[in-house]
């Protein structure tokens, strides 16, 4: 399961940051946004045109790597995204959803080892981050580590509960 936070992740524009009015947004918010907007329509290809722009514009956006490696997963093309979730960590050491995300396409790449490395640094930097316990649940079952994967996936069950209740 991918973050689901990607217009919220560690870096996002500057300009969004400081709720500039859509006049004053750079060329590269602009491509974010519209990347954004294709990668919530299921439109990856054109979300990897977008992200590819702002990383043009700006190689240090570790937002738009990460971003761009979720629209390659979604085409299918692993490699690509692996490399896109790296170069985000590379960037943002801390990215918990790009360890995330990282590690579920090692997941769907059958590197069960290396996805459960991924998820557990998530879980170091954001104990509460359910995605990665699932996602490191996921990879556990596939291990054959059932009991390991039950008790992820009953953490994931208490931390979503716990979420639901502080959000009422």
């Amino acid at each position: 399961m991918e973050s689901p936070d990607h217009r919220h992740a560690p870096q996002s524009p500057q300009s969004l940051i400081r709720g500039d009015s859509p006049s004053e947004l750079t060329e590269s918010d602009i491509y974010f946004l519209q990347a954004n907007e294709h990668l919530d329509n299921g439109q990856a290809s054109l979300a990897i045109d977008g992200y590819t722009h702002v990383i043009e514009m700006d190689p240090s956006n570790s937002v738009a790597y990460n971003n761009r490696g979720i629209a390659y997963r979604q085409v299918s093309d692993l490699e690509k995204a692996i490399a896109d979730y790296t170069k985000a960590i590379q960037l943002s050491p801390n990215y918990r959803e790009a360890y995330t995300n990282r590690g579920l396409a090692f997941l769907d790449s059958a590197d069960y080892e290396a996805a459960i490395i991924d998820c557990n640094r998530a879980i170091e930097l954001d104990p509460t981050f359910w995605y990665a316990y699932s996602n490191r649940g996921l990879a556990l079952w596939a291990l054959g580590n059932r009991k390991a994967a039950v008790e992820d996936y009953a953490h994931v069950k208490e931390l979503v509960e716990l979420h639901n209740h502080l959000s009422e």
